[in-house]
């Protein structure tokens, strides 16, 4: 009697391990591993004139969107990539709307901005100053940018997030929202140095 509990038991055991790691894989795997899609080569991608022809059944900000991707990446070859000057925003952690197991993310974020032609041909040793005078003039904006990133990432869902096609998402919207309140100033670039759902 006692060998069939042990052996029920056991075979319990073992059925709630591959449940737990199965399931597990599906809900934290493509954090690690990503989502299974490609994303299209440079080639692929749509001109920025050609999404004004697109339908807009995705409304207004999806073809606003592809713009601003399709400009900041003109002019940037394999190789000879330089970076403009850049801003960090401060760590936050932001609640998520939806359901689903991953509800907040705790994410730092700097934003790259075009080099003004002063910083582009200026010298190593002029180079630092003149960046910190950009960063000053950006500063008065810093607040407004910091609060629409708040508003675009609380209304995202952790299970998009997690995706890589989320992710870019969210780069390509945070990017229009800095550039409507950078002017004249151009954000080029959005990086994540820290990404964190829980």
């Amino acid at each position: 009697m006692r060998l069939i509990i042990i052996a029920v038991v056991a075979v319990v055991a073992v059925v709630a391990v591959v449940v737990a790691g199965v399931a597990g894989f599906f809900l934290i795997g493509p954090m690690f591993f990503g989502s299974e899609e490609e994303p299209p080569l440079e080639a692929e991608q749509p001109a920025a004139a050609d999404t004004k022809a697109e339908s807009t059944a995705e409304g207004e900000a999806a073809p606003r969107r592809r713009a601003v991707t399709t400009k900041a990446a003109e002019g940037r070859e394999l190789g000879s990539f330089e970076v403009g000057p850049t801003v960090e925003i401060a760590e936050r952690v932001v609640n998520l709307s939806g359901e689903g197991p991953f509800s907040v993310l705790q994410v730092t974020i700097v934003l790259e901005f075009a080099a003004t032609d002063e910083i582009a041909e200026a010298g190593p040793d002029e180079k630092p100053g003149l960046v910190e005078v950009f960063k000053a003039e950006v500063e008065p904006a810093m607040a407004l940018i910091e609060d629409g990133i708040n508003t675009i990432i609380s209304a995202r869902s952790g299970e998009k997030l997690l995706t890589e096609d989320g992710k870019k998402e969210l780069k390509d919207d945070i990017t229009i929202v800095a550039n409507e309140f950078a002017a004249p100033h151009t954000v080029i670039g959005v990086y994540f140095t820290k990404f964190f759902l829980q």
